[in-house]
């Protein structure tokens, strides 16, 4: 066999590293603007259909208004407003879940 020598592929011999971690440190969030998406959400769990409607509604205009904040902010922080919008569309209610 014929020793090809010591030379190595450019891929594999580079120590770059193209996975590097990015800090990405995000503002914190307003405790009121958290208060009144907490309140939101639990709005949603009333036993009273209408105001579960009128809830779909605010849900919907904090999530426009604040969709900068929401996008930006840790996954966790807002994981309860992905739990609000499938429990909104699995309502037994047919006004609330022709509203969703």
């Amino acid at each position: 066999m014929k020793s090809t020598g010591g030379t190595s592929s450019a891929g594999f011999g580079s120590t770059s590293n193209t996975f590097k971690k990015q800090n990405n440190l995000s503002k914190p969030i307003d405790p009121m603007l958290m208060e009144e998406f907490k309140q939101i959400i639990n709005e949603l769990s009333t036993n009273e259909w209408t105001k579960r409607l009128k809830s779909i509604d605010t849900l919907s205009d904090f999530v426009k208004n604040n969709i900068n904040t929401i996008k930006n902010a840790p996954p966790a922080k807002f994981i309860s407003l992905i739990d609000a919008f499938c429990k909104v569309l699995n309502d037994n209610n047919a006004k609330v879940l022709s509203h969703a």
